[in-house]
């Protein structure tokens, strides 16, 4: 039987790698329009949807009221009683030893007091019956009001009214 071989390749062909392959086509490259299309689009739509809730939210919450808790507003104005009596225990000394800033201190100590009470004053307002007393629970808040009550009248006697 004879032998099948393989016809032998020249030397050259055979150094080379191969003169007998083709070379694989080069990829068709996409229009630069396209790659914008695909990349820059998504990205614009993200953008505008983010920006459209960003809106939607400040429209949402200027048109939700504010709810105001009366209790923390409570705490926060019992909290302020500890500066009064302070200054008016500063204001008392500044007065005794006649310093020139002492009229100035106890008008903005009496014009933060006078606040405090109307603050007061709007929030029990409400819980009040028609001759002007409050519910049995709530007669503890009587007590915390004649305090600032009576801080306000140790000013007006100090300041000569």
């Amino acid at each position: 039987m004879a032998e099948m071989r393989r016809p032998q390749r020249p030397a050259a062909a055979r150094s080379s790698g191969g003169g007998a392959r083709r070379p694989v086509p080069q990829r068709k490259t996409s229009p630069w329009y396209m790659w914008v299309g695909l990349v820059g689009s998504p990205i614009v739509l993200i953008m505008i949807v983010l920006s459209l809730r960003g809106g939607n939210a400040e429209k949402v919450e200027a048109t939700k009221p504010k709810v105001v808790d009366e209790n923390r507003q409570v705490i926060a104005l019992e909290k302020r009683i500890g500066a009064f009596q302070a200054g008016v225990r500063d204001a008392v000394k500044l007065v005794q030893s006649e310093d020139p800033s002492a009229k100035k201190k106890v008008d903005e100590l009496k014009a933060q007091i006078d606040g405090w009470i109307d603050e007061w004053d709007g929030i029990f307002e409400k819980l009040e019956d028609p001759e002007g007393n409050l519910p049995p629970e709530y007669k503890k808040y009587r007590q915390t009001r004649a305090k600032v009550n009576q801080l306000r009248l140790d000013l007006l006697k100090i300041s000569g009214l």
